[in-house]
């Protein structure tokens, strides 16, 4: 049996990578929970032409060993520390780990947890709507960078095929990359989610004030993480990834619309977690995120490790 690509998620980001995947006929297994039935099923893709792309992908439980070249991990931030548990009982610590999820966090935790896998972090800012249980549609493609996390045991890595195969680069500073795929979601996911709006509504004069108030913030934060990105290069940034996916609902309002939880503690909650860490207090990102939770902002926010 040829080793297959596991992807442990299969939301919308989970089945676009992995229908992508397919298509280039790469061996692809979605991951699911403990004690489910292994069986292939249809899946369809709308890609960015409106055309439908229809593939069978294999769902196997995430508790059952079996061959895999690579493990892509699209969950929601705040399940994937539970989500991989069933699968680090059992995946040889050579098999690349690649964490796509949003926010951070979890990366920090799970290799201070187990320090001995060959752990990848990434970021990808394409669009997708999930439509139904196995339809998706690409709503936006985006820049897609990956690297071998610090201290990874590792050295020298070379980028997973399967990451190739998708289109990533290989980053060497993943952090840098992950501050700057971080300072768009602390922008983008909250303002759409309050105002229940698609990205690229946001390119709107009216915004402009409010987003650049929210990048003068993030600026201030990234200067006492060693981050030399100005509030005009992340203004920048935010525009230019909600250009590209301006037809996009962002991952956090299709949460809220679905009653899930959103994935803000990793989000908003990381910066003003390190915001405090650093005795700043970001007032703005404060009450963008007060808006959207009546909770405090203490019960939302994570504990995170200090990213430089």
């Amino acid at each position: 049996m040829a080793a297959a690509v596991g992807v442990l998620g299969a939301g919308a980001m989970g089945q676009l990578l992995a229908m992508q995947l397919a298509h280039q006929h790469v061996p692809t297994c979605l991951l699911k929970r403990p004690n489910t039935g292994q069986q292939p099923r249809q899946h369809t893709l709308i890609n960015r032409n409106g055309q439908p792309l229809c593939r069978s992908l294999q769902h196997h439980p995430s508790d059952q060993p079996l061959p895999l070249q690579a493990l892509l991990v699209l969950t929601k931030a705040q399940d994937c520390e539970a989500a991989l548990s069933p699968l680090l009982s059992w995946l040889d610590p050579a098999i690349p780990i690649v964490l796509l999820h949003n926010g951070q966090g979890p990366q920090q935790r799970l290799l201070a947890r187990y320090p001995k896998h060959n752990w990848w972090w990434g970021t990808l800012s394409d669009g997708a709507q999930r439509i139904g249980a196995c339809e998706i549609h690409h709503t936006g493609s985006g820049l897609r960078v990956a690297g071998p996390a610090p201290t990874c045991p590792w050295p020298g890595s070379s980028l997973p095929k399967a990451l190739h195969r998708l289109g990533f680069t290989l980053h060497q500073d993943i952090n840098t990359a992950l501050w700057q795929k971080l300072t768009v979601n602390a922008v983008i996911n909250p303002l759409a989610a309050r105002d229940r709006i698609t990205n690229g509504t946001l390119l709107s004069p009216i915004y402009q004030g409010e987003i650049g108030q929210l990048c003068e913030e993030l600026a201030l934060l990234g200067q006492h993480l060693t981050h030399t990105d100005s509030a005009n290069q992340i203004h920048r940034r935010v525009l230019a990834v909600a250009k590209a996916t301006a037809s996009n609902r962002c991952s956090t309002l299709q949460d809220i619309d679905a009653e899930r939880e959103t994935e803000l503690a990793c989000i908003t909650g990381c910066v003003l977690t390190l915001a405090k860490q650093q005795g700043l207090t970001l007032s703005n990102h404060k009450a963008l995120l007060d808006s959207l939770k009546p909770q405090t902002v203490d019960a939302l926010v994570h504990s995170v490790t200090r990213v430089s």
